[in-house]
């Protein structure tokens, strides 16, 4: 059932900080924070996104649509056949027509009540998206995961806010302080994992005794 009680909200925030203490795979934590936030902000759907700063590229990690009964990447072996959006122009320059670029370049979270009406974006991606399975993106809710050294390494989207009766809706203000909540969340479960990688690359690289 989704939740919008602080008392609620407060006891998901705790339940996600005890899993990260014991949950030693990234990408089932991360499809566990999506979820909680698309729940309890009553979202239709969702995604996550990574940054690639070697390749200075954006990939889709998750994606999830109750309507479409979409749940591809993560845990779920289904490929996710979409191409995330460039970080940056053919001239090299940041792209801030996109909203998930944007998100990434301006560290910043977004809210918009209709992406088709929303000025100075561009979403013909979701308008293929939606052409393609007969669905309407409406209100986007787009937040960055920051890292401890200020960097952006991912992006949380949810897509379309509904009211309890299922009706559309937008983004309120407190779903998207909630929505920061879990990304800093999800920014931690990350960084413990590429630690936990770079440690594991140093120990194949040492010799072992003769």
């Amino acid at each position: 059932m989704a939740a919008r009680g602080t008392r609620a909200r407060l006891s998901q925030l705790l339940e996600i900080a005890r899993l990260i203490a014991r949950e030693t795979d990234a990408s089932r934590l991360l499809e566990r924070i999506l979820l909680t936030a698309k729940d309890a902000t009553r979202a239709d759907g969702g995604s996550v996104y990574m940054v690639d700063d070697a390749a200075r590229t954006l990939s889709f990690a998750l994606l999830v649509n109750d309507t479409l009964g979409i749940r591809s990447g993560g845990d779920s072996g289904e490929r996710i056949d979409l191409k995330a959006p460039p970080l940056y122009d053919a001239n090299g320059a940041p792209n801030h027509a996109s909203v998930v670029a944007h998100c990434v370049h301006s560290r910043q979270s977004i809210r918009l009540a209709d992406a088709y009406t929303a000025k100075g974006f561009d979403f013909a991606g979701a308008r293929a998206f939606d052409a393609a399975h007969g669905y309407r993106s409406r209100s986007f809710l787009t937040v960055p995961m920051i890292d401890h050294a200020g960097a952006v390494i991912g992006v949380v989207q949810l897509v379309n806010a509904r009211h309890a009766d299922g009706s559309p809706a937008s983004f309120a203000a407190d779903d998207q302080t909630y929505t920061e909540a879990l990304t800093a969340l999800a920014a931690v479960t990350l960084e413990r994992q590429r630690l936990v990688e770079r440690e594991q690359r140093g120990r194949a690289r040492i010799p072992a005794p003769k």
